[in-house]
């Protein structure tokens, strides 16, 4: 069975290693994971999809006016053929024929300006969409490179740990169970500190607190052979 002052030596080494640790993790929480890069493309993501939802809507638009037209275009054809053929000769017929191709004519261009918008909100509206897509795929890859070397220093960083928590392993192993678990509880609690060495000065090591004349005495005699 060690004695305490060969357990306090010991976690000493221990608590070095768990410093080790510790400071491994940390480096790779400071690493980019692409968390932010993500977020940007779920907002994109989400203003593409829009944008896209309008240009299929423009094209829709844009389609329906130009069937109108056609639709108007050919009945216009069928009024003109029917009043210059010659087989209506009344002149009412040819009245009713004439009135009906003057309105004919102005819906066309009505339907001419309609089909000129929807063609030019068509093309805004695709261009849109282009420029949010060429983005997004700008965001994707800058997103899997920056994943990759996540992934590859995580993978260097868990081997690294790995490495570390088989010294640590060795080294616990003849430590006192109840002294080791009181380092363990203590170092949870002090932000990964659970030993210190005392300075000259009689100042923790660890928090730079001064420690009392009767907790340095107590050191001083635990030190001593």
């Amino acid at each position: 069975m060690p004695t305490l002052l060969e357990d306090l030596h010991a976690l000493l080494s221990v608590q070095a290693i768990d410093t080790r640790i510790e400071r491994a993790k940390s480096a790779l929480n400071t690493l980019d994971s692409g968390a932010d890069i993500a977020a940007v493309y779920n907002a994109g993501k989400a203003e593409f999809d829009a944008l896209r939802a309008a240009m299929v809507k423009a094209q829709s638009e844009q389609k329906d006016a130009e069937l109108k037209l056609q639709s108007l275009e050919e009945k216009r054809t069928e009024v003109e053929k029917t009043l210059y053929s010659g087989g209506i000769t009344a002149s009412r017929e040819l009245d009713s024929l004439n009135m009906q191709l003057d309105m004919l004519e102005r819906q066309r261009g009505d339907f001419e300006e309609t089909v000129l918008k929807a063609m030019d909100f068509s093309n805004v509206s695709l261009k849109n969409a282009q420029k949010a897509e060429a983005r997004l795929l700008a965001l994707a890859e800058k997103y899997k490179k920056v994943r990759a070397a996540y992934k590859q220093q995580a993978v260097k960083v868990a081997a690294d740990v790995s490495e570390i928590e088989k010294e640590r392993v060795g080294l616990i192993t003849g430590i006192t169970p109840t002294v080791l678990g009181r380092y363990d509880t203590i170092r949870m609690k002090r932000k990964g500190i659970g030993i210190a060495l005392m300075g000259t000065d009689g100042a923790c090591g660890a928090c730079h607190t001064k420690l009392s004349s009767n907790l340095r005495d107590d050191v001083l005699v635990m030190k001593q052979p």
